[in-house]
């Protein structure tokens, strides 16, 4: 998984673990602090010298952030519960469903407003989005193949009580750096991740936290 929190309250998953092994061959210490998104994310584009992960880089927030990476490659899909009779094939059928759930300020709640969504519920965290899916309060979830099996897990779903209702498309997760970060720091980030996927480390930490199906990036 990209990151998640474990039984005994540790951050773990892939992109956690790149962010250490970075932060290790700087010589940092590990100060990873989890928030809910729309915190975090506000936080990011106010405060100086913040580093959030794992996020998407997009046209419109190209220049917003700086950016190092890429982490992965994943899909953006809505998902219902495998109960649910909702039957879409494009995005002018998603119009016309009663309700979306999104997590607020995510790049996906962007990209549905500006394509003229109006069906639009936004919430503060994956848990719920899940959870409103799973008992019919919303038809879809607009999240990512990553998302929804990580929410299932923390939400005590199995993944299989899930189903794809429409892929959206594909996208990269980075490590976004607020924008008065110095360049040189910046530089370095990307520096060291580029020698793990040279080295082996990347690739290493990527099988360990998501098996085989994960998408290495060269």
């Amino acid at each position: 998984m990209a990151n998640r929190v474990d039984e005994e309250g540790n951050l773990v998953g892939y992109s956690t673990e790149i962010v250490r092994e970075i932060l290790r061959r700087h010589g940092q210490p590990d100060s990873i602090e989890v928030y809910p998104w729309a915190r975090a994310y506000k936080r990011l584009q106010e405060e100086p010298n913040i580093a959030l992960f794992s996020t998407t880089r997009t046209a419109e927030r190209e220049k917003e952030f700086k950016w190092v990476g890429p982490l992965i490659l994943i899909e953006w899909a809505m998902y219902k519960s495998i109960n649910s009779e909702v039957n879409i094939d494009s995005l002018e059928d998603a119009k016309k469903l009663k309700e979306i759930v999104v997590i607020q300020d995510d790049a996906k709640e962007r990209f549905l407003i500006e394509n003229g969504f109006t069906n639009i519920n936004d919430v503060n965290n994956d848990i719920s989005a899940i959870r409103m899916i799973h008992a019919g309060r919303a038809d879809v979830w607009f999240s990512s193949n990553r998302g929804i099996v990580a929410a299932s897990g923390k939400a005590g779903f199995r993944p299989d009580e899930f189903a794809k209702a429409l892929s959206i498309r594909k996208v990269y997760l980075y490590i976004a750096f607020s924008r008065t970060t110095s360049d040189q720091i910046v530089s370095k980030w990307q520096a060291t991740l580029d020698n793990m996927k040279k080295d082996g480390t990347y690739r290493r930490i990527m099988i360990e936290n998501g098996g085989e199906e994960v998408m290495v990036i060269p």
